[in-house]
């Protein structure tokens, strides 16, 4: 604290010695009339006046009681404050002040590391003009790989898996003075690595296309994420297929692994890796299988040329529009579909329903069904004879596609497909037989 006395009042000001560059102060001024608590220069509209010079070639521009300013650059200042009382009576103060700052770093010492191995972190950090007296109170450091952090100086840390991490240094000084440091450092081991080739996404039964794209590795375990726990083991990098047989979501994960000599150590060891980590927060590779909602229809046989066939969707209420095909023409309803055969034959009925995909995927599935259908025409004939001397008529049917039989003889009918009637008496033409013989 720096001050001096004048005839009528004292003129002093808090000084702080140590100040951080980019940090804004606000300086205090202490001036009193002898004998008077009241701080006369506090009240602006009072005839006592106080003017700062912060020593940055522009003098004393800065009017008014509690001034703040930002040292922006380090370097060693003479604040000086000037006062003047409601007589004219003037008089100044100066003060020092140190202005500095920490610049974190941390040794890169460019070592190549290898995967499975416990490095250990070197402070250098310094500043870039000495304050007097400020020092490093606090060290925190994140290692990149998302696990506990340090505050030593000069910490250890083991690497579970291998890659690139970014290490990040912060300090802080007594003063407040803050800063951050980054190095990048890369160790060496397995990275697994694949791309799903195509879409992943798909309708079931859906075939995946994957690519290995890894780097130092010599043995592959590929999990596949169905129900049966799928595993496949290959010592080549390479592309290979896979089908998915049920609807479902499937997360896929690559494990490689090699062998590495540790000079410093003199051993060789195995490391292994996992492309996707979801302990690290990897973002997953999955694959997406939609289900197919069925389709089916029904219609009654047998089927007749010239009589009109009604077919019914029976499929899932997803669908919304019915795709019919028989033979060259196709027709699009919103349900039944009511078609007449005009010949005969054998016909294939192909039925294929659609609707409108939603949901994130916008992906349709579309299910088929298809019939046979065979196409008859019936034709009703017959002929009749009469043999014996009972006089009894044998009725022959010579009808074309016909599987049930009707005879009617006015009085009499028969279901039979050859009945036998006796005559029993004349009787006139227009009459028939009263007796029928079930043969």
């Amino acid at each position: 604290m720096s001050y001096k006395q004048s005839l009528g009042f004292q003129n002093e000001f808090v000084n702080i010695p140590i100040i951080c560059a980019g940090m804004e102060i606000q300086f205090i001024d202490n001036i009193k009339y002898f004998f008077d608590t009241t701080s006369w220069w506090r009240d602006t509209s009072n005839l006592e006046q106080v003017s700062w010079d912060f020593d940055d070639g522009r003098g004393f521009v800065t009017k008014g009681p509690l001034p703040s300013y930002k040292f922006n650059k380090t370097g060693i200042y003479q604040v000086r404050m000037a006062s003047v009382d409601k007589s004219g009576c003037a008089d100044t103060v100066y003060g020092t002040v140190n202005v500095g700052n920490v610049i974190a770093n941390l040794e890169d010492n460019s070592e190549d590391y290898l995967c499975d191995q416990i490095i250990q972190f070197f402070d250098s950090s310094y500043f870039s003009f000495q304050n007097s007296g400020d020092r490093i109170k606090s060290y925190y450091w994140d290692f990149g790989d998302n696990t506990k952090e340090s505050y030593l100086k000069n910490p250890f840390h083991y690497y579970s898996k291998n890659g690139s991490f970014i290490v990040t240094l912060a300090v802080e000084t007594d003063a407040g003075c803050k800063d951050t440091a980054q190095i990048p450092i890369y160790l060496k081991g397995p990275e697994p690595y694949f791309d799903i080739l195509f879409d992943t996404v798909g309708c079931v039964p859906f075939t995946a296309e994957f690519k290995s794209n890894s780097k130092l590795v010599s043995s592959y375990n590929w999990y596949m994420g169905d129900d049966q726990n799928t595993l496949i083991s290959s010592s080549n990098d390479t592309s290979f297929s896979f089908t998915y047989n049920k609807p479902g979501t499937y997360y896929i994960r690559l494990e490689g692994s090699d062998s590495f000599f540790n000079a410093l150590a003199g051993n060789t060891y195995t490391c292994s890796a996992v492309f996707l980590d979801t302990a690290s927060g990897d973002t997953l590779q999955r694959v997406v299988v939609l289900p197919i909602p069925q389709a089916d229809f029904r219609f009654v046989e047998p089927v007749c040329v010239g009589q009109e066939v009604v077919f019914t969707p029976m499929s899932d209420s997803i669908y919304k529009s019915h795709r019919w095909r028989i033979r060259d023409g196709y027709a699009v309803t919103n349900g039944d579909y009511n078609f007449t055969f005009e010949k005969t034959g054998t016909y294939n009925i192909e039925y294929t329903p659609t609707y409108e995909p939603e949901g994130p995927y916008q992906r349709a599935c579309f299910d088929t069904a298809s019939y046979t259908v065979d196409v008859r025409e019936v034709r009703a004939a017959f002929s009749a004879r009469s043999e014996g001397i009972c006089n009894d008529y044998i009725f022959t049917d010579s009808s074309l596609n016909a599987t049930s039989y009707l005879w009617d003889f006015g009085q009499l009918s028969s279901g039979k497909r050859t009945p036998v009637y006796q005559r029993i008496q004349d009787i006139p033409t227009n009459k028939v037989m009263e007796h029928l013989l079930f043969h």
